[in-house]
């Protein structure tokens, strides 16, 4: 075993040059084409001289030095821990947040860290003991760089200064050095080593202020929130849009976003519930009904921090400029159970004349069904939930409406005088409408023919002025199946006054 004294000058051969250091200098993936030389750093020739070099640039506070001896590919594992007690979503640190860090804890400045805590400039740090418990061992060789590893047990304190508690980083932990080849300035080629790994083996906190190396670091680890972006497309989709959402254009500049970094949410009849974080930045949606909808996507950072960004989703059924649009419009709102644009359809004298035997059934109907009455019917029809009568009985919910045959029979045309719609167009509707109500509830069906009547106004459209059709009337026509699901369409409705 080795130890290191705090004041002990690094064993490598330091070798400065004049200039700017650059990191891409380095040879990091081809270890037998020599790379150039760094214009400014430290090299250390061996595991050791590495291991006195790391140990100098903490005591030092040199961010420099600490900057250079780690590989581009250096990670820091956390011990369990960590990973418990700061509630990580990452085990690890990138060679660019380790240095970083180094560079929070050698400024002497204070430091608002990752989740936003102001913490204690650093005074100086000090080895209380460096001791090499294992052999350098080579675990990767081949065509792949040399790597090698051997454990220390350290024996830190990071001071900061007066009245301000010191803290103690103890453990054990596994190094990691991998050899790479450059060529000095005479042209020679020579190795170097760098660190490429570190993991906490046996973590050493023991209260407050004793601390995993890894707990010092997330102590002065600083980090942005990520920038969410969000494009949606309408796809195309038939009655309703299909929205492609892409939040690819997402970015995290610093530790690069989490594994699984977006989820969604689609606001739509009052729910407001997230997705599960999911890896694809991509996703569709369409909503069961018309409105005003929003789109949100969440996207988060390898240590939690998120952003969202959201689209704000208009969809209005068609334009109902004649009367097929607006039937297509009402097929719509029924299969899709949309009251709203159920109600946009309907001009406020809207009735439904009921057949006698509707009347017979529900006597506190009454003949006819205004819009004040429709709006309540639909409100509870369209729900999905299973409702009660005006006489306490249970009306199972409808979990889905399907139209199995909807077509006008004859052309539209203008109704005689002594028609209940007098002098409105209308056209008789042969029909067929599934009530799905779930399982153990039979289906409701409804065949036979409706007559439909339909009125229009003046209306500004996209800056022109055009005829805007709404539903008047309809004629419950109806019935006459001997089907035991078989019913008529007023009595349909009138299951959910």
């Amino acid at each position: 075993m080795s130890r290191y004294p705090s004041n002990l000058l690094p064993l490598a051969i330091f070798i400065i040059l004049a200039g700017l250091f650059l990191i891409s200098g380095c040879s990091d993936d081809d270890p037998v084409t020599p790379a150039p030389l760094p214009e400014v750093g430290y090299l250390a020739t061996s595991p050791d001289s590495l291991m006195a070099l790391w140990q100098t640039a903490l005591t030092t506070l040199d961010s420099t030095m600490y900057r250079d001896m780690y590989d581009p590919d250096f990670k820091f594992h956390f011990s369990d821990g960590d990973m418990s007690e700061y509630q990580l979503l990452t085990d690890y640190m990138t060679r660019d947040e380790t240095v970083q860090t180094g560079w929070n804890m050698f400024s002497g400045q204070e430091v608002t860290n990752w989740v936003g805590v102001n913490v204690f400039a650093v005074a100086r740090i000090i080895f209380h003991e460096m001791t090499q418990v294992t052999d350098w061992e080579i675990v990767a060789a081949g065509s792949a760089p040399p790597v090698a590893n051997a454990r220390f047990t350290l024996q830190m304190a990071v001071e900061r200064g007066f009245g301000v508690p010191t803290i103690a980083a103890t453990g054990s932990y596994d190094f990691f050095a991998v050899a790479r080849d450059t060529i000095l300035e005479d042209g020679t080629a020579t190795q170097y080593y760098r660190l490429i790994k570190m993991e906490t083996v046996n973590p050493g906190k023991t209260g407050k202020v004793i601390h995993t190396w890894g707990g010092v670091h997330l102590t002065y680890m600083t980090d942005e929130a990520p920038h969410a972006a969000l494009y949606v497309t309408d796809i195309g989709g038939s009655p309703l849009p299909v929205y492609m959402c892409d939040a690819t254009g997402s970015i995290d500049t610093d530790s690069g976003l989490h594994p699984a970094p977006y989820r969604w949410q689609f606001e739509g009849g009052g729910a407001w519930n997230w997705t599960d974080w999911v890896e694809d930045s991509t996703i569709t949606h369409s909503y069961p009904t018309t409105g005003d909808h929003t789109i949100t996507v969440q996207v988060r950072d390898r240590w939690g921090l998120t952003d969202t960004a959201a689209y704000d989703a208009s969809f209005r059924l068609p334009f109902p400029g004649w009367p097929d649009q607006l039937m297509a419009n009402f097929q719509t709102a029924y299969e899709f159970m949309d009251v709203d644009a159920y109600l946009e359809i309907m001009n406020p004298d809207f009735l439904t004349i009921l057949q006698q035997e509707t009347i017979d059934e529900f006597p506190d109907v009454g003949p006819t069904l205004d819009v004040t009455q429709e709006q309540r019917i639909h409100e509870r029809m369209f729900s999905g939930e299973s409702v009660t009568d005006p006489n306490g009985d249970l009306v199972p919910g409808v979990s889905g409406i399907s139209f199995s045959r909807f077509r006008a029979l004859d052309a539209w045309t203008f109704s005689p005088g002594e028609d209940p719609f007098p002098n409105t167009m209308w056209a008789p509707y042969e029909v067929e409408f599934l009530f799905d109500r779930g399982q153990g509830f039979s289906t409701l069906q409804v065949e036979g023919m409706i007559k439909f009547y339909v009125t229009s106004r003046d209306s500004l459209h996209e800056g022109s002025t055009r005829q805007y059709f709404q539903m008047i009337g309809q004629v419950d026509l109806t019935g006459g199946f001997k089907s035991v699901e078989t019913t008529i369409w007023g009595s349909v409705k009138a299951l959910w006054r």
